[in-house]
């Protein structure tokens, strides 16, 4: 517990936060939680996106109230890593809050929402997906990513996806599929597109 006391507030001290960033980061529990949630209200700058990190890191659920908060402020630094924390912790509220958000950038958004993809359940990550390959805000690049990671969750749909966005006109769907030929199908089915294809 003193050593605890000790540690939070030299998250709060500009000079030391790191150092006790370094020694709070591996260790597990919930009273840790609470002095990063607690240092993210109190701090500013370098220091509080050290805190933020360090929450990711942690995926501490307890923080993505406080997150939301910071994905409007007015420190673009600050708002980008609030926007990859709550991605990170990828609770249902975080993917919310990612999915409803006006600020920052669509695309420090987007890229948030589909790493939050890896750790929501099948379902929910299969819609975030969707919305993510649908929504022609965003760069190609990050649509093109969520197709190829909606392949890797439902590989049993793959070969007809593929053989869909082959036979279509949008390049950069067809490079993402091209690209998951080698890991999303089983080995048959590779050899059985040729058949399917004009």
């Amino acid at each position: 517990a003193a050593s605890a006391k000790l540690l939070g507030a030299m998250l709060l001290d500009a000079r030391d936060s790191d150092l006790a960033r370094l020694a709070l980061d591996p260790a597990p529990g919930a009273a840790i939680d609470v002095l990063f949630t607690t240092a993210l209200g109190k701090t500013s700058g370098r220091t509080r996106l050290g805190v933020i990190n360090s929450i990711a890191r942690r995926r501490i659920e307890t923080a993505v109230t406080a997150l939301i908060g910071l994905l409007a402020d007015k420190d673009a630094a600050t708002a980008t890593a609030a926007a990859r924390a709550l991605g990170e912790i990828a609770t249902p509220a975080a993917a919310a809050a990612l999915r409803s958000a006006k600020a920052p950038a669509p695309g420090i958004l987007g890229h948030a929402r589909l790493q939050a993809t890896h750790r929501l359940p099948v379902a929910d990550a299969q819609r975030l997906l969707r919305e993510l390959q649908d929504d022609t805000g965003l760069p190609a690049h990050l649509r093109a990513g969520a197709f190829r990671r909606s392949l890797d969750l439902d590989p049993s749909t793959a070969a007809t996806r593929i053989v869909q966005l082959l036979s279509g006109n949008d390049w950069t769907f067809k490079q993402a599929a091209l690209e998951a030929l080698a890991g999303s199908l089983k080995p048959g089915d590779v050899a059985a597109l040729p058949a399917k294809l004009s």
